[in-house]
């Protein structure tokens, strides 16, 4: 597994490298550039012509030849200068292409992208297969998978026979080295969450050299985790401080393991705000693709940034007809995108509420919360970002990144602070405040290479930081208590990959498969507000009539009740040891259920009801599952 994801990595920086290297000429820069121009067109192709290797490679060399044909930015670099006694720097970032900086720096991001993409690996000890708790993000392995069989217009692998309600920019890029390499979808989704990382990183980082040459500080910063945590371990603070919900809301290294998607957004909103201060040639069509790819990968964070503008052009008014233009580019771009996001029966509530978020379980009163918010909170979960980068963003002289940044950070920050999704654990609620975390990163670089910081602040602020992130970021270590106490749970999860593989036996790419949505629920309890089919959406490679329940609601928001309807059929069967004949022929006839997967955990083992039905046949019998088919 370590080789594939090691060669899914080598494929997103070789292909999506060079195109954006042409594009922006900026080592650091060119991953998110490349996002940015080839993640559109390969979508756009393969949305016209068809998910084919041919498409994907034609397309890939037609624009490395346009782009290396039309010289978009091909200005001399800028030259810097140690920042003076007064602490200014020699450039303010709004001049000039994109300056480089070292081979050092971009070895640093690589490795600080690494870290939190080491829980996504698996552990096989004590005779089982055991994960960390990024469940979320695991299980859309189903969603790469799912690209990879049937390409555009988007499949629900969650909700079998329908159109994928959701935006999905990103993992159609993870499903590249998947379907031309062969590799396995695990690997390919951890590689492009580290590429997503390294997209975000570089382009602060280089934000970061072109302000103070600070580029070494903001890779530093970004490797810092939540202060709260460790001190909440020496006893300094109490865990009745902070509340539980929304413990993502802190620094960029946890936002990159759980939802790489949004970062990888964040990292082409971060492109498109650095091409507006540039303004290199081409920037309308650069700055169009950056708009598509970002509300690609995540229309909320788009629509967050999307509040931001009209404060920006308050501050910038001559950037209204060139975002103008650059938006009418995206949204012919993004057409495959609309239409998938638009599908199903529509009239769906939106899936964020009014709610002012809870800071501290010390009361319950709103208006103290509105307070608590900003003085205790976001600090202790930000930690040196947030208290340096305030320091930094209002020290600096007047320049078009300060216009911008202003506005990008306080208008998301105040949406987390007010609003909150109703899908699963207010995700989208801390998904907003990426932006504000990446700006305040590189603000906070940027003074602490200027020195506005106090020492003491500052070193304990990353002496804190690193400690929490040493803590937070290893692969799964379970204790001998805890293998002895799961290991039948795990050892029987250790064979799914054995199983489905029999499964695909009998079930063709495009037929619908089912296993208990419950199952191994143990393995995701705690995790997810619905148990979570873990098993089927790491090793199907099928859809499901009713897959993973967690991400079922999530990407078929827009389906009205029959993802609930078809959920409730579904365990009708697998949740009863004689389920009625006509609850199991309704798998078959009304979902179209091709293949049944039954566990030994589930209590309709050891499967007698579902023959007698009629509808299925025994088709493979083991130890701990068993395999039915449809009768013809």
């Amino acid at each position: 597994m370590i080789f594939q994801t090691l060669a899914a990595a080598a494929f997103f920086v070789t292909v999506f490298s060079i195109p954006g290297w042409l594009a922006v000429r900026s080592l650091l820069v060119a991953p998110i550039a490349g996002l940015c121009t080839f993640g559109p067109a390969v979508i756009l192709t393969s949305a016209i012509f068809g998910f084919h290797p041919i498409t994907v490679v034609l397309t890939w060399v037609a624009l490395v030849t346009l782009l290396g044909r039309v010289k978009l930015t091909g200005l001399p670099q800028v030259a810097f200068e140690l920042p003076g006694p007064d602490g200014e720097p020699a450039s303010d970032g709004s001049d000039g292409p994109f300056p480089g900086p070292s081979w050092r720096a971009a070895l640093g991001v690589a490795f600080v992208a690494a870290i939190p993409t080491l829980q996504l690996f698996p552990v096989w000890t004590g005779g089982g297969l055991w994960l960390d708790g990024a469940y979320v993000e695991q299980a859309k392995v189903s969603l790469v998978d799912a690209f990879a069989r049937h390409g555009l217009p988007a499949q629900n692998p969650y909700l079998g026979g329908t159109d994928l309600s959701y935006y999905f920019a990103s993992h159609f890029q993870a499903a590249l080295p998947r379907m031309l390499l062969g590799l396995h979808a695990w690997p390919c989704l951890i590689a492009f969450t580290w590429f997503a990382g390294v997209s975000l990183i570089g382009v602060l980082a280089t934000w970061a050299h072109e302000l103070a040459r600070a580029s070494g500080l903001l890779i530093l910063l970004t490797a810092l985790g939540p202060p709260t945590l460790a001190l909440r371990k020496i006893g300094l603070i109490r865990p009745a401080v902070t509340t539980p919900e929304l413990e993502g809301i802190g620094p960029l290294i946890m936002q990159i393991e759980t939802v790489p998607q949004h970062v990888a957004a964040a990292a082409a909103l971060i492109f498109a705000m650095r091409l507006a201060v540039r303004r290199p040639r081409g920037t309308v069509w650069l700055l169009g693709g950056a708009f598509a790819f970002a509300a690609g990968s995540s229309a909320w964070l788009a629509l967050v940034f999307f509040l931001c503008v009209p404060a920006i052009l308050a501050r910038r008014r001559e950037l209204g007809r060139l975002g103008f233009a650059a938006g009418g580019i995206a949204v012919l771009i993004c057409f495959p995108l609309v239409t998938a996001m638009m599908s199903g029966k529509g009239g769906a509530a939106a899936p964020v509420e009014f709610s002012v978020f809870h800071a501290s379980r010390l009361t319950d009163r709103s208006w103290a919360h509105l307070i608590l918010y900003w003085i205790q909170f976001t600090p202790l979960w930000m930690g040196l970002a947030f208290l340096a980068g305030w320091r930094g963003l209002f020290h600096a002289k007047r320049s078009a990144f300060r216009d911008i940044s202003v506005p990008c950070i306080l208008i998301p920050l105040c949406v987390t602070l007010l609003f909150r999704s109703t899908l699963v654990h207010n995700d989208l609620g801390w998904c907003a405040v990426l932006l504000p975390c990446a700006l305040l990163n590189v603000w906070a670089a940027v003074a602490l290479r200027r020195r506005l910081m106090p020492r003491i602040i500052a070193y304990g602020g990353i002496g804190l930081g690193l400690w929490s992130s040493a803590r937070c970021w290893d692969r799964p270590d379970p204790k001998p208590a805890e293998i002895r106490q799961e290991q039948t749970l795990r050892r029987r999860f250790a064979i799914q990959p054995a199983a489905w593989a029999v499964v695909r036996r009998y079930a063709g790419p495009n037929d619908l498969v089912q296993n208990n949505p419950d199952a191994f629920s143990g393995i995701t309890s705690g995790v997810t507000d619905e148990p979570g089919n873990i098993s089927w959406a790491m090793f199907a490679n099928r859809s499901a009539a009713a897959g993973d329940s967690t991400n079922l609601f999530v990407y078929a928001w827009r389906q009205g009740e029959r993802p609930r309807d078809t959920l409730r059929a579904v365990r009708s069967v697998f949740r009863h040891e004689k389920p009625a004949p006509a609850a199991v022929r309704r798998l078959a006839e009304e979902l179209n259920i091709r293949v049944l997967l039954v566990g030994r955990d589930d209590e309709v083992w050891p499967g007698a009801a579902i023959i007698a039905s009629g509808a299925y046949r025994l088709a493979h019998g083991a130890k701990d599952y068993r395999v039915f088919v449809r009768e013809k």
